[in-house]
C-alpha cells in the first residue's frame, strides 16, 4: 500500500512542497492560502474495522464538496492491541493507507486525528482521555513515518485534551482521572514532544494542536504555543458545541484567537440529542453564519447515523435536516439563512424519577436523586442544604422564549416551613430570584414559577435553575419531584 500511496503521490504532484503555516495562514505551495470546509468521518477509533470508512470519505468529497476529511483513529487499534485487533493492527493500518490514498488521487486533504487513548495501558480503558500518554507518543512516530511528507496529511495530535495545567498541555506530567469507576494513574505525554516525535522521522507535515477543555479553550495557546523548528508549521484546533456555550461569546473568543493563532474548528454540530430543548436547526445556522462571516477554517462532526451530532440520517447518506442539509449549503457556497426563534414547545420533563433532557445535578448541597419518598412514581431528589449551599439542575443552554414558566411538587419533610428561593441561570449570570410558598411537612404543594417573573422570558441561553435558603442559612431536609418546563401552546 505504500507503494500505491507513491504512484498517488507522483501522480497528484505530491513531490511540490506541501502546506505550510505562515503567521497566521494556511498556505499551499504556491503560497496561495487555503481554506478547509470538511467533514468528520469517525468509526476506526471504536472499530478496528471500520464502518463504511471509505464510502464516507468518497461521499463526503465527491458528492458532498468537502476539501478535507477528518478521521479520528485509535492508538491501539493500530498496533493491533484492541480485543477486537486480529493481526497486529496491519490490516488497520492498511485500511488507513487506503484512506489516504483516497483522499491524496482527489487532490484534497486528510486530517490523521489521535482520537483514542488508553491512560497507560495498553488494550484497556480504551477512550478520550484527559491527555496522550506515553502509547500516543510511539503512536505518532510509527504514523508520522508511515506518512512523512504526503502532501494531503495533517496531524492532529489529540483529539480533545481535557483537563491540565496549560505547562502539562505543552510539556508533559503526570495525570489522575476517573473512569468508568476506577482511578486511572498515567504520565501524560505533552504536546510539544508529539510534535518533536513526528519532526523526528523526518515527517514535515503541518500539525494540528486542540486546547483543553474538550478543545474549547485557545487562552492558554498564547503564552504556550508549540515550537516548531524543522516542520511546516502548527494550527491551533477549537471545537464548538452550541450547548457549551451561547454562539454570541464564541465568536468574541475565536475572534480575539485569530488575531495570532492559525485556527480551524475542527468539530461543531447540533441535534435534538445534544440539544434536547432547543431547537438544533437554529444553532447550526448561527454558528455555520458565524464560520461564514470571517472566513473561517471548519470541519463538521459527523458523517455517522449513530455519532451525535449526525450529518447523515442513515447509510443512504440522506442529511439530517437540521444539520446535514446545512452543511451541504454551506460546502456548496450558499448562504445558510438562520430560522426563526420557536415561539412555542410542548413541555418538557426536568425530573420524573431521574433527571431528563441532559439536566444534571450541579448542586453544592447534598442531593439523593433516587429517595424513595415521591409524589408520584418511585423516586423524588432528597436535599440537605447545610448554609450557602443549593440545590441546582442544569443543562445545555435553551432559548428560553417557547417557553412559560417551571412547574415542580415540594415538601417540607418531617420539619417544613423551609423558605426557599428559586432563581434560573442564563450561561453563568442569576437571574431575579423568587421567593417561594414555605414548604409543609404532612403534605405535597404544586409550585409554579413563570419565566417572566424569573426574568428569562424571551432569554437565550438558559442553563440552571437553582433553590437555596432565602437567608442563605441551613435547610431542614426537603423534597422535591415532577419537575417540569411548561411549553407556550
Amino acid at each position: 500500500m505504500i507503494g500505491t500511496l507513491s504512484l498517488v503521490a507522483a501522480l497528484v504532484g505530491m513531490q511540490s512542497p506541501s502546506l505550510h503555516i505562515s503567521g497566521t495562514k494556511i498556505l499551499d505551495p504556491a503560497g496561495k492560502e487555503v481554506r478547509f470546509h470538511g467533514i468528520n468521518v469517525p468509526s476506526l477509533e471504536w472499530t478496528a474495522t471500520g464502518e463504511h470508512v471509505l464510502e464516507s470519505i468518497a461521499v463526503a468529497l465527491d458528492k458532498w464538496g468537502a476539501n478535507l476529511v477528518r478521521v479520528p483513529l485509535s492508538e491501539d487499534r493500530w498496533f493491533g492491541k484492541a480485543p477486537d485487533s486480529k493481526d497486529d493492527g496491519t490490516s488497520y493500518r492498511k485500511l488507513v493507507d487506503q484512506v489516504v490514498a483516497e483522499v491524496s488521487k482527489r487532490g484534497k486533504h486528510v486530517l490523521l486525528d489521535l482520537h483514542w487513548s488508553n491512560a497507560g495501558e495498553w488494550g484497556q480503558n480504551i477512550a478520550q482521555h484527559k491527555l496522550p500518554d506515553a502509547a500516543s507518543l510511539l503512536f505518532w512516530k510509527d504514523c508520522a513515518k508511515r506518512f512523512a511528507n504526503e502532501s494531503s496529511v495533517i496531524f492532529d495530535l489529540y483529539n480533545e485534551p481535557i483537563e491540565a495545567p496549560w505547562d502539562v498541555w505543552r510539556d508533559g506530567g503526570d495525570i489522575s482521572e476517573d473512569w468508568q469507576g476506577k482511578k486511572l494513574s498515567y504520565r501524560a505525554i505533552g504536546m510539544q514532544t508529539l510534535l518533536e516525535a513526528i519532526r523526528s522521522v523526518g515527517a514535515k507535515n503541518v500539525i494540528l494542536a486542540g486546547g483543553l477543555g474538550y478543545a474549547s479553550r485557545l487562552d492558554g495557546i498564547p503564552a504556550h504555543k508549540l515550537v516548531d523548528k524543522t516542520g511546516h508549521g502548527v494550527i491551533y484546533a477549537n471545537h464548538f458545541y452550541p450547548g457549551w456555550e451561547g454562539v454570541d461569546s464564541w465568536e468574541k473568543r475565536m475572534v480575539e484567537a485569530s488575531k495570532t493563532l492559525p485556527l480551524l474548528v475542527g468539530e461543531f454540530g447540533g441535534d435534538p440529542q445534544s440539544l434536547p430543548l432547543d431547537y438544533p436547526k437554529r444553532r447550526v445556522a448561527q454558528v455555520l453564519a458565524v464560520l461564514k462571516k470571517h472566513d473561517w477554517n471548519w470541519c463538521a462532526w459527523c458523517m455517522h447515523p449513530a455519532a451525535s451530532p449526525c450529518l447523515i440520517a442513515d447509510w443512504s447518506y440522506r442529511p439530517t435536516g437540521y444539520f446535514g442539509e446545512l452543511v451541504m449549503q454551506a460546502l456548496k457556497g450558499q448562504d445558510v439563512p438562520i430560522p426563526a426563534r420557536q415561539s412555542t414547545i410542548a413541555d418538557k420533563v426536568v425530573y420524573d424519577d431521574k433527571l431528563q433532557h441532559e439536566f444534571q445535578s450541579w448542586s453544592s448541597a447534598k442531593v439523593d436523586l433516587n429517595d424513595s419518598f415521591a409524589h408520584s412514581g418511585a423516586h423524588s431528589i432528597k436535599v440537605d442544604a447545610a448554609a450557602g449551599q443549593q440545590l441546582q439542575l442544569g443543562t445545555v443552554p435553551f432559548d428560553g422564549n417557547p417557553f412559560k414558566s417551571i412547574v415542580f411538587w415540594a415538601h417540607g419533610g418531617v420539619t417544613g416551613g423551609q423558605k426557599l428561593i428559586l432563581t434560573a441561570n442564563v450561561m453563568d449570570a442569576a437571574q431575579r430570584s423568587v421567593e417561594l410558598p414555605a414548604l409543609k411537612s404532612g403534605d405535597w404543594i404544586r409550585i409554579e414559577v413563570p419565566f417572566d417573573s424569573l426574568g428569562i422570558a424571551g432569554k437565550d441561553a438558559v442553563k440552571s435553575f437553582t433553590l437555596r435558603s432565602v437567608n442563605r442559612g441551613a435547610t431542614p431536609t426537603y423534597y422535591v419531584d415532577d419537575v417540569q418546563v411548561i411549553g407556550k401552546r
